[in-house]
């Protein structure tokens, strides 16, 4: 029987392809991940694959690699502002294993300048209590 975290996933591999149909016919695979903790969405988002991303999003948004990386957080890395507006509303609050949110994730990797300002309106939006939270936690 395959592991769920198998590499060999043909859903993990048509994201890797940005093979379009693959990933449509094996939707069946969602939420397994490779070895690094990647689902399919977030090798979708490193490769700028929307139509794969707009597919997979209900299903695999919320996920964390090993680092605790988020979809977004590979978007945003990728300068991929379709699939990070596409995210924004699943995955906008959650923070890494170093603690960072996209918006500095972005900051980190010199995302282009409407990523950040993006990520910056949503970060300005967020009610203060909920910021104040996540400091603590």
């Amino acid at each position: 029987m395959e592991s769920p975290n198998s590499d060999l996933s043909p859903l993990i591999d048509a994201a890797q392809k940005s093979d379009y149909l693959s990933i449509l016919t094996n939707l069946q695979y969602a939420r397994r991940t490779n070895s690094n903790g990647q689902s399919a969405l977030m090798l979708c988002a490193v490769k700028s694959c929307v139509e794969g991303a707009v597919v997979l999003a209900n299903n695999e948004a919320k996920m964390t690699d090993i680092s605790g990386n988020t979809a977004l957080m590979y978007a945003v890395k990728s300068n991929c502002m379709p699939i990070v507006k596409l995210l924004l509303p699943f995955e906008q609050n959650m923070v890494n294993n170093n603690g960072e949110t996209a918006l500095q994730v972005a900051t980190r990797y010199s995302s282009n300048q409407q990523i950040i300002s993006l990520l910056e309106q949503v970060e300005i939006a967020r009610p203060p209590f909920q910021q104040l939270l996540e400091e603590v936690v």
